[in-house]
């Protein structure tokens, strides 16, 4: 027996991948919740939710259609941003808001993501990676506010 005959194989998908799977299907379902509409049944739509975050910086406004307490409850999850950034944290699940400020390149390698930036109000930065195999794309467009939930 060799010494690599005695490793396990890898498996094809790590945490990282499940965890994001479960974030993008987090993001349908907050969609559905705050537009009361099937996900993306109006592309013109420009109050989209996306559940696939990774964070990296951050800043802006909220989606017009959120209530008082969905208000506070974005700006918490930007706090949680900031923090989490100072402190050099992972892992966490945030909620928040923030302009598309560039639409990046797809990931091509499965699973594929569709990338953007989005600026939060405090002008931090977060790069959005959002599953396109798993969920279609989101119709979003460069300057419009947007709503996301996932793993920073």
């Amino acid at each position: 027996m060799t010494r690599n005959s005695s490793r396990q194989a890898r498996p094809k998908y790590g945490v990282r991948e499940i965890v994001v799977l479960l974030a993008i299907l987090g993001a349908i379902a907050l969609y559905k919740h705050y537009t009361g509409q099937p996900f993306l049944d109006d592309p013109r739509d420009r109050n989209v939710a996306i559940d696939d975050t990774k964070g990296r910086e951050s800043s802006t406004q909220t989606a017009e259609t959120l209530t008082v307490d969905g208000s506070a409850q974005l700006e918490q999850g930007e706090q949680q941003i900031l923090d989490a950034f100072e402190a050099q944290q992972s892992d966490i699940i945030v909620q928040a808001s923030g302009r598309v400020r560039k639409l990046l390149p797809d990931d091509t390698i499965e699973p594929r993501h569709q990338k953007l930036i989005v600026e939060l109000s405090s002008g931090h930065t977060v790069q959005i990676a959002h599953n396109i195999d798993l969920a279609d794309r989101v119709p979003v467009r460069e300057g419009e506010t947007i709503e996301f939930r996932g793993e920073y």
